[in-house]
């Protein structure tokens, strides 16, 4: 990977390839509030021989599955990424880790939620332009991946679907982002099942 100043986005290259380097000190990982993620059985109640969120909790959002085994969770509550990571754990999950993987899903046309933000589980681990997938050991590879807005302030990292421009016209791809960490955008969570239905509205 190289840092290229033009742009100021990271880009991986050949390593063969001749460029200027920089070398930083030794650096260790931040203090996270908490590396505890368990499940609150008080937020959930049994109907008919299924499990949904209870009402007062006011939880809603969609379910969408993978190919490689996750579903993810896109809630419609406004959060900070300590809220996102927090809720995420009381249902069961885990916060969006930022793979390829993860980029691969999104490279397909009409996907939802175009040009919504939602946190991940991204974050700065400690160095300039270091970070690491919070609460996830192993999180896959991050070859490919830019990260725009690095130089810009912010340590936590927020998705967005947006429409890219290919050779075979337009598609829809993620985007990711450092954003400040206090700020509110929308629930995103994962993991290897579902936890809970979502309820259909009466009408």
């Amino acid at each position: 990977m190289i840092y290229r100043k033009s742009t100021q986005q990271l880009e991986p290259l050949d390593c063969s390839i001749k460029a200027y380097f920089t070398c930083e000190s030794a650096c260790s990982r931040p203090i996270f509030p908490s590396n505890e993620c368990k499940k609150d059985e008080s937020l959930f109640e049994g109907i008919g021989g299924k499990t949904y969120i209870k009402k007062e909790h006011n939880i809603r959002g969609t379910w969408e599955q993978t190919n490689f085994g996750f579903f993810y969770f896109f809630g419609e509550k406004l959060v900070s990424w300590k809220e996102n990571w927090m809720t995420c754990c009381s249902l069961g999950l885990k916060p969006l880790a930022v793979t390829d993987s993860l980029f691969d899903h999104f490279m397909t046309p009409n996907i939802p939620l175009q040009g919504v933000a939602f946190w991940s589980a991204l974050t700065r681990a400690g160095c300039p332009l270091h970070f690491e997938n919070f609460l996830h050991n192993a999180t896959g590879t991050l070859n490919n991946v830019i990260i725009y807005g690095i130089r810009q302030g912010g340590s936590c990292v927020a998705g967005s679907i947006l429409e890219i421009e290919t050779n075979g016209g337009l598609v829809s791809g993620l985007v990711v982002k450092t954003t400040v960490c206090a700020s509110k955008l929308l629930l995103c969570c994962q993991g290897t099942e579902k936890t809970f239905e979502i309820r259909v509205p009466k009408i």
